[in-house]
């Protein structure tokens, strides 16, 4: 089990690499859909930002932070792609953080986390009037959009439980090269067990480890903030 992980994880970054340096040298990678090669829609500088909702649920900031720090890890693989190809980037890029009501998400590009009454833009984006009951228990969605010549990438779902599902199973398909589309639908009461192979184990799509005295849950081998 743990070479195959292994496997599995040398596998993915090659693939990301590729993606990357195809990208950015100016040719097409033809069908691929853009959420797989997320987040590369974004530019090697993240020209986007990140909207969370004025109100999260502990499950909606895990979430949130968990996007986050991939993208560091993410962009760190990118230059590294870059710099290898002649191109130095001097500085990190700037994960510029809002909450809904303090931008307007039609103005710029962005990574949209929360559930659809806790994030208005989410729900604007996919004209939703019912927040409530657009969503049954248990479903969750990661899905790309192109919509008045700017890119998003909406996590959602029926809940906090839901978003933080709908994350984890993204990033965990993502490193498997498994996305095959825009849309990613989640159903998160099967809790079916993902493989991260950047960790030697399995989780299930709503992580158990969770320390409360710590406000802090395990999910895809790293201690997230829950507060």
């Amino acid at each position: 089990m743990r070479l195959e992980l292994v496997v599995l994880f040398v596998v993915a970054v090659v693939a990301v690499v590729g993606l990357l340096q195809a990208n950015f040298s100016g040719l097409a990678v033809a069908g691929i859909p853009e959420l797989a090669s997320y987040p590369l829609m974004f530019g090697p500088d993240f020209d986007a930002v990140i909207i969370k909702g004025g109100t999260m649920s502990p499950e909606e900031i895990t979430a949130s932070n968990l996007v986050i720090s991939r993208l560091v890890g993410q962009y760190r693989l990118l230059h590294q792609a870059m710099y290898e190809q002649g191109v130095d980037f001097s500085e990190e890029p700037q994960y510029k953080v809002f909450t809904d009501d303090k931008v307007d998400y039609r103005t710029t590009d962005a990574v949209l986390i929360g559930s659809l009454c806790h994030n208005t833009a989410i729900a604007n984006l996919l004209d939703v009037i019912d927040c409530m009951h657009y969503f049954q228990p248990g479903e969750g969605m990661v899905k790309y959009i192109e919509s008045g010549g700017r890119r998003y990438v909406v996590f959602t779902g029926y809940s906090g439980d839901e978003v933080l599902a709908s994350a984890v199973n993204f990033l965990s398909e993502l490193q498997l090269n498994k996305i095959e589309g825009n849309e990613l639908r989640i159903d998160s009461s099967a809790k079916v067990p993902l493989r991260d192979p950047m960790w030697y184990g399995e989780y299930t799509t709503n992580p158990t480890y969770r320390d409360t005295r710590k406000n802090k849950v395990f999910v895809l081998g790293e201690w997230m903030d829950l507060r």
